[in-house]
């Protein structure tokens, strides 16, 4: 699904959530960097925990 230009943000679907083995969190409001072509695609770069 493409948005167009309708957000000035990145936006993160993933299918991969619920009763799986494997869980990430995406903390909300904390500053990351989104690189598609690296294999760790999300890196935090400030920390999420105070």
């Amino acid at each position: 699904m493409l948005f167009g230009n309708e957000y000035d943000f990145p936006i993160i679907k993933s299918n991969n959530f619920g009763h799986t083995e494997t869980k990430i969190v995406i903390p909300i409001g904390t500053k990351a960097r989104i690189d598609t072509h690296k294999r760790q695609k999300i890196e935090l770069i400030e920390s999420c925990v105070k």
